[in-house]
C-alpha cells in the first residue's frame, strides 16, 4: 500500500515537470518562493505559530478505513512532541487507541498544484515505520484566503491507507501576504544574531579565520575572500571582511565594522559598506548539507555573494535517559537500552566545523563535537579530529583533552548517563554528563573545569533534548 502512496506523489511531481508548471522553491520548513505565475511572491506560515513548538491547529476527522474518529494536530513550522508522536509536524490521536506520527518537517516538500484552485501542497513523511515496514505520509493544501487571519485547518480524508490529506485556509497562503518583513534577526555582535520569531540564533563565529578566509576562486587571477566575524589580517584588505583579490593585490569591498543583518526578498544576509561607500551583501543560505565545510560564491553582479552553511541555520552551530541504567553503545555518540528501547542519540548535534563551546570559571574555553570530532582552526593544529579541545587564553595554547572513542556509562551519583573520553595530550581526559531538557531549542554546553583542581581531567555537561530518550 505504501507503493500506492509513493506512486501518487510521483505522479504529482512527474506531471508538474511534464507541463513545466510554476514552482514554489523551498526557503525553509514553512516558507517557499512562488514563481512563474501572475501573483508570485513569498508564502510564509511562520506568523501562524509565533515561535511555539506545539500544535498550532487541531481538527477532528473520521477515518475512511477504520470508521473511527480521531484528532489531528499540526504545526507547519516546528516539530512538536504530543502523546506518542515524538518530534512530528502532524500527529493523529484518539481515545484509547495508539497515536501516530503522520509526518515531520525533515524533507518537507512544496508542490504547486495547477488545478482550478491553484494552491501549494506541502508533503510530510514520518520517519517511523510500522511492523509492516511502511511509513505514513500527510499532505496539507495551503489555500489562499485573504479573510482568514488565524487559519482554518480541515481534515480531507485518507484516500489511501497511511496517506492523510488536509487543507489549511489562511491569508498566509497568499503570495506576499505574510512574508517575513516583520521577522528580524537582532544583532548580538558582528556575525551573530537572535531570530525574533523564536527559531534561535544565527552564529558564524566558528567560520572566523582572518588568516585563511573563505574563498571563491572566480578565475586563475581573480578571487573573492570573506571572513564574517573580523577583518582579514592582510593589511591590503583595510579592516574589511569582504575583499577581492586581483593578481597580487587586494581590493577591500566591505568594512567589517559596518556589518548589518538585513532581509532582502525574505533572505537573511549581512550587508557591508565599502571604502568607497559601495554596498555589498552576503546572503546567509541555510544548508543542512553543508555541515562539514561552508561554501562561498559570488552571485555575479559584483555586489552580492552567497554563503551556504549549516551555521546560517538557526541554532545550526551553536528528556529522561533509559530507565534501568543500561544503555548499549551503538557508536561514538549514541546508545540504546536493551530493555525498553530508549535511545540517547547526539547525531543531530554533530558539526565538525562548528563545535559546541563552553567557558569555565577560570577562563578556559572548551570545544566539543560528539560524533565525528572537530575541525578547529588553531595555530598548531592539535584539535583536528579529536572529540574536544581546550584553549588556554593566558598562554595562547591549545590542548587535545580526549579522542573520539568514548565509553558510555551510567553515573549513579548524578543519576545520568555520561560519555567518558581518554587519550588526550599528556594523559588528559574528560567526561560529558547528559542533562535532559525536552524544551531546549538549542544545545547548551557547560564546563565545570578540571576536577579536582590542578588535575588533567575535565568535566562538561550537555543540556539538550537530544540527551533525552
Amino acid at each position: 500500500m505504501e507503493f500506492n502512496i509513493v506512486m501518487v506523489l510521483m505522479m504529482i511531481v512527474t506531471f508538474s515537470y511534464a507541463k513545466d508548471w510554476p514552482t514554489c522553491a523551498k526557503l525553509d520548513d514553512c516558507s517557499c518562493n512562488l514563481t512563474g505565475v501572475e501573483n508570485s511572491g513569498i508564502i510564509n506560515l511562520r506568523s501562524l505559530v509565533n515561535g511555539k513548538h506545539e500544535p498550532a491547529f487541531t481538527v477532528e476527522g473520521k477515518s475512511d478505513h477504520t470508521n473511527l474518529y480521531y484528532n489531528f494536530s499540526y504545526n507547519p513550522c516546528f516539530n512538536f512532541t504530543d502523546y506518542d508522536c515524538p518530534e512530528t509536524a502532524v500527529c493523529q490521536t484518539g481515545d484509547g487507541v495508539q497515536s501516530y506520527d503522520l509526518g515531520n518537517l525533515n524533507g518537507v516538500e512544496f508542490l504547486y498544484m495547477d488545478d482550478v484552485a491553484k494552491y501549494i501542497r506541502t508533503v510530510y513523511r514520518s520517519k517511523y515505520k510500522d511492523k509492516y515496514g511502511q511509513s505514513r505520509v500527510s499532505s496539507v493544501d495551503l489555500i489562499c484566503d485573504e479573510y482568514e487571519e488565524k487559519g482554518r485547518f480541515e481534515y480531507s480524508g485518507e484516500p489511501v491507507v497511511r496517506y492523510y490529506q488536509f487543507k489549511l485556509y489562511t491569508q498566509c497562503a497568499c503570495p506576499g501576504r505574510c512574508a517575513s518583513s516583520e521577522t528580524l534577526c537582532k544583532a548580538k555582535d558582528l556575525c551573530s544574531c537572535e531570530m525574533s520569531d523564536g527559531t534561535g540564533t544565527i552564529n558564524l563565529h566558528s567560520l572566523d579565520n582572518p588568516t585563511n578566509p573563505l574563498r571563491d576562486q572566480a578565475s586563475p587571477t581573480n578571487a573573492f575572500l570573506y571572513n564574517p566575524c573580523s577583518p582579514m589580517t592582510n593589511p591590503q584588505c583595510y579592516n574589511s571582511s569582504l575583499c577581492e583579490e586581483k593578481g597580487d593585490s587586494l581590493v577591500p569591498l566591505g568594512l567589517a565594522g559596518s556589518a548589518k543583518f538585513v532581509y532582502n526578498n525574505n533572505q537573511l544576509g549581512l550587508q557591508y559598506f565599502g571604502v568607497n561607500n559601495t554596498l555589498s551583501s552576503v546572503n546567509l543560505v541555510c544548508d543542512h548539507n553543508r555541515r562539514d565545510e561552508p561554501f562561498f560564491r559570488a552571485a555575479g553582479d559584483g555586489l552580492t555573494y552567497n554563503l551556504y552553511s549549516v551555521c546560517a541555520c538557526p541554532n545550526g552551530c551553536g528528556g529522561t535517559p533509559p530507565s534501568n541504567g543500561t544503555c548499549d553503545q551503538t557508536d561514538s555518540c549514541s546508545c540504546k537500552s536493551p530493555s525498553d528501547g530508549a535511545v540517547i542519540d547526539l547525531h543531530d548535534l554533530d558539526n565538525p566545523y562548528a563545535p559546541l563551546t563552553a567557558e569555565d570559571n577560570e577562563g578556559y574555553t572548551y570545544y566539543y563535537n560528539p560524533c565525528s570530532g572537530i575541525k578547529l582552526q588553531n595555530p598548531i593544529g592539535k584539535c583536528d579530529g579529536v572529540a574536544a579541545c581546550q584553549e588556554d587564553p593566558f598562554h595562547n595554547t591549545w590542548y587535545n583533552i580526549g579522542n573520539n572513542d568514548p565509553e558510555i556509562n551510567y553515573n549513579a551519583t548524578s543519576k545520568s548517563f555520561t560519555f567518558y573520553y581518554t587519550g588526550g595530550e599528556g594523559g588528559r581526559s574528560f567526561d560529558v554528563r547528559m542533562v535532559c531538557d525536552r524544551d531546549s531549542k538549542a544545545p547548551v554546553l557547560a564546563a565545570d573545569g578540571d576536577i579536582p583542581k590542578g588535575a588533567t581531567r575535565y568535566r562538561l555537561k550537555l543540556i539538550s533534548k537530544y540527551a533525552c530518550n
